[in-house]
């Protein structure tokens, strides 16, 4: 009887298997490293010979590397601090000294590139032996350069490619069996239409047979991170380490109201200063507590669960947060500090920043939005329009150009970067006129206007003024290069007057940047990461509590109600998909004037740095004022 094309195919994997040694001639990637690898004192804070002790929990991930175990891509979700990079530098080595493949190590830019080539990659060749590795491939490429920043050849025919994710389109014909793309949520989606990045990428493999892909990353917002989705799409492990008085075993979390994780408490009044020697982690099972001086043993102790099944069995996904990092790297003490600077999660922009770079987990965006019934029961404050309420300290106001008009919102701020509506004011003109008499109005308010504040008489500190908008002509592809009405105004009359423009290209969570114009009477034009600002003040808007952060009158300055138009205009705006696959901010009204004025006032926050004042910094402030 004929055999079936499965039973043939059987028959040759039988006879394959049954041909392999007993053993590898390779010995152990972990054990070969710790004979071999010698860390210099500037590459690392914990330098010298390298020892699987310092970081147990990357043991099984650095063998994941090995040619020796089957599995084909490997993925890293991160926190800062966590050993990934170094220890994708370790199986680089072994590849090197093993003669096993072609290696290439991907990264942001190429300026980083340089930097991880020159300053990791090279002292790793020289500190693990591997000089006399260096060779390169022909006799006739002597002369050549083999060992280049972003390329060097090795014996066996081993190469290593150094790049950057904007410029892998030129190496279409390179064939890469171990593939290393650090940080890969840098590498933008898509190469000059030429496809998804990452499937650009896995194609360099195509043509090995035994080929590793090693993703790893600290993530950016959960709908666009590259290596959450591939953590996704593995068997999403995390580390399970045992309680020192217990013995159970658990994921090492922050409490954040939780009655177990790391817990810490602040020093006597403060609200973000961390008293150390509080600093504790309450097991999730006895409820005892532990200090950090046992999380070694709990590292050495640990062991990674599988929480999924993977789309393939080739396929592993960890997650390695701060909280595993090595004490001499990242202690538990640091990362107390990191969170109460949050202020329990209310300042939005620190607490994302906590989320990925110490919990190494991707930012969600906000899809429940506030209507004007619960933004009304829960942010109107028992104050009027054009009063201080109590707890405001500065003042800062945000502009708004139109054809016919000005628009000017003031703004108080206080302590944890609280905010109150407190004035607005409308300049009707002809706008386009720089002589017209609503500059002046404009002028004079922001000057001369003062407001009481703990029985003081207050100016406004500075006015953020709109600059995208000339009232002459749209100008949206030269706005830098022509006469500009409102530049013209700003530059005759910064500081006071601090020119802005939004922008929804700024990378990551930039709140403000500067920029250059050609204007010589305004060279500087600050640029406002609109989106982040959108998002910001909505998580905002959903913060509960005594402490609210963004607080409004409810009433005008004659006491009836506060107009509903300034509602409807703050509340205009909704995350939506405004294309097929295509999320953004759009407006659900023509007038957003009282969004826009506020996010101007707020991004002047960020521009003064009061932003990120703490409460010592607050109370000094607070202090000036009292004694002026």
């Amino acid at each position: 009887m004929q055999q079936t094309y499965k039973e043939l195919q059987k028959v040759r994997c039988i006879a394959f298997i049954e041909e392999l040694p007993e053993t590898s001639d390779r010995p152990d990637i972990v054990d070969w490293n710790e004979a071999n690898r010698y860390v210099s004192i500037g590459n690392s804070p914990v330098h010298g010979a390298y020892d699987r002790a310092t970081a147990p929990h990357m043991v099984e991930i650095l063998r994941r590397l090995s040619p020796a175990d089957p599995c084909t891509r490997i993925a890293l979700l991160k926190g800062v601090q966590s050993c990934g990079t170094f220890h994708s530098e370790l199986a680089m080595a072994y590849w090197i000294r093993h003669q096993i493949g072609s290696m290439g190590f991907f990264t942001a830019d190429l300026g980083l590139a340089k930097i991880r080539s020159s300053a990791n990659i090279d002292p790793m060749i020289d500190d693990t032996g591997l000089i006399d590795c260096v060779k390169p491939h022909s006799k006739r490429n002597a002369r050549k350069i083999s060992d280049s920043t972003y390329y060097k050849e090795f014996v066996g025919g081993i190469k290593l490619t150094i790049n950057s994710y904007g410029s892998i389109g030129g190496m279409k014909s390179n064939t890469i069996a171990f593939m290393i793309l650090d940080e890969i949520d840098e590498a933008a989606d898509e190469l000059k239409g030429q496809g998804d990045i990452l499937s650009l990428l896995a194609g360099r493999t195509i043509a090995v047979r035994h080929f590793k892909i090693f993703a790893l990353s600290t993530p950016t917002t959960m709908e666009t991170s590259k290596i959450y989705r591939l953590f996704l799409e593995g068997d999403q492990r995390y580390y399970n380490v045992p309680c020192p008085k217990c013995g159970e075993k658990q994921i090492l979390v922050m409490s954040k109201g939780r009655p177990y994780g790391l817990t810490y408490e602040l020093k006597g009044s403060s609200k973000d200063i961390v008293e150390q020697d509080s600093v504790r982690y309450i097991c999730r099972h006895c409820k005892d507590y532990f200090k950090e001086s046992k999380k070694q043993w709990c590292l050495e102790n640990g062991v990674w669960i599988p929480t999924a099944e993977g789309q393939s069995p080739l396929k592993h996904s960890y997650h390695v947060s701060g909280l595993l990092s090595p004490e001499q790297m990242l202690s538990w003490g640091r990362i107390a500090g990191k969170h109460a600077e949050t202020n329990e999660g209310k300042n939005i922009l620190k607490y994302k920043d906590f989320m990925i770079n110490i919990d190494g987990w991707p930012w969600s965006r906000v899809e429940k939005q506030t209507d004007e019934k619960t933004f009304k029961a829960h942010n109107l404050k028992n104050y009027c329009l054009g009063t201080i309420p109590r707890g405001a300290l500065m003042l800062l106001a945000g502009t708004d150009i139109q054809k016919d008009r000005i628009e000017t919102m003031v703004v108080g701020f206080g302590h944890g970067f609280r905010r109150w509506f407190v004035d607005y004011r409308i300049f009707y003109g002809d706008i386009a006129n720089p002589n017209d008499l609503a500059w002046a109005s404009l002028d004079d308010f922001i000057r001369n206007q003062t407001y009481l504040i703990l029985g003081q008489e207050k100016h406004i500190h500075s006015c953020a003024v709109d600059c995208g908008y000339d009232p002459k002509e749209q100008r949206d592809k030269d706005w830098t290069e022509k006469s500009h009405t409102v530049y013209n105004f700003v530059g005759l009359r910064y500081p006071l007057f601090v020119p802005i423009r939004g922008s929804g290209v700024l990378k990551g969570w930039d709140v403000i940047k500067e920029s250059r114009t050609a204007n010589p009477i305004c060279p500087n034009v600050y640029m406002l990461n609109s989106p982040v600002l959108k998002e910001l003040m909505t998580r905002e808007i959903l913060v509960r509590g005594d402490d609210m952060l963004i607080n409004w009158p409810a009433m005008m300055a004659d006491g009836r109600p506060l107009d509903d138009e300034y509602i409807k205009q703050f509340l205009c705006e909704r995350y939506v998909e405004i294309k097929p696959g295509v999320m953004g901010w759009k407006k659900s009204r023509s007038r957003n004037e009282a969004l826009d004025t506020w996010l101007y006032a707020t991004a002047l926050g960020y521009y003064h740095g009061i932003a990120n004042w703490n409460e010592t910094m607050w109370d000094t402030y607070q202090s000036e004022i009292t004694n002026a």
